[in-house]
């Protein structure tokens, strides 16, 4: 008897010292995995663009800058969402 193929969807972040993964889910279906990763993928740039647009300009000692910078940064910190092929006993 085989081993069944199973998706597991994961993003990480950081870098060096504080980087670390986050698994979201495991699933046996590779069109949900895809599907998944690519929506993820979507709004993580499609919010580090916003935020990037909001800093522009602006000096760090600015109000906004303070209120909107660890936003960015973690946004900044935050990988591409991908998926791996796992096999299940």
């Amino acid at each position: 008897m085989g081993n069944k193929q199973a998706y597991l969807v994961q993003y990480s972040t950081g870098s060096y010292d504080d980087y670390y993964q986050i698994f979201l889910f495991v699933t046996y279906d590779k069109q949900k995995a895809m599907d998944y990763c690519q929506k993820f993928n979507m709004i993580l740039d499609k919010w580090f663009r916003y935020y990037d647009e909001l800093l522009k300009g602006l000096r760090y000692e600015d109000k906004l800058c303070k209120k909107y910078w660890c936003r960015w940064n973690e946004l900044s910190e935050t990988n591409e969402c991908i998926y791996k092929e796992i096999e299940v006993r």
